[in-house]
């Protein structure tokens, strides 16, 4: 039972990273796998590693490089994430979920341009609700946009990485004329 990611290239399979894998610039090995995506044969994915190392990285032809890492400091300048998981890549600019030390920082990031932005974190307010946002998952990027579901109240919401959170859909909306449930 192999964990890790691996790739199928006309036939022959090769491994991505699995637990015997170095983390790059860190000494530490590969512990978790999240995410993959293939892109014109690159991996890019998400994982953690030994001694609290984790980041989205990227594999070309048997070379795997550093996205972003726990390393990335958060947009308040201060902080360095302690958590990147789930993530959505178009050219360079990344959407990714993420934390810091401080469990209020939870949330929906972006890195676009080389800068980091926060999308929308637990002390965001929901649109159409009385409550903060709580559930993060699922961030799309396309175009400068920014789509993600909260997955507590069940609402999809829409930001540019400048512009203004729009709930796009949710729950007790009506959408061709009936209610979603």
């Amino acid at each position: 039972n192999a964990v890790g990611i691996y790739v199928n290239k006309s036939g022959v399979v090769s491994r991505v990273a699995d637990p015997t894998v170095n983390v790059p610039n860190t000494g530490s090995r590969f512990v978790q796998f999240y995410d993959q995506r293939v892109t014109n044969g690159v991996v890019t994915f998400a994982a953690s590693g030994q001694n609290n190392t984790g980041g989205i990285y990227r594999w070309n032809d048997g070379t795997i490089t550093t996205y972003l890492d726990t390393s990335l400091r958060m947009p308040d300048g201060t902080n360095h994430f302690t958590g990147l998981g789930t993530f959505s890549e178009q050219g360079s600019d990344i959407a990714f979920g993420g934390a810091g030390a401080d469990p209020l920082s939870r949330g929906i990031y972006a890195l676009v341009n080389g800068s980091v932005s926060l999308i929308a974190d637990v002390r965001t307010r929901g649109i159409g609700t009385d409550r903060n946002i709580e559930g993060f998952s699922n961030p799309a990027l396309y175009n400068g946009n920014i789509v993600f579901l909260d997955n507590h109240d069940y609402v999809l919401y829409d930001k540019s990485v400048d512009g203004a959170l729009r709930r796009i859909i949710g729950m007790g909306d009506v959408l061709g004329g009936k209610r979603i449930d």
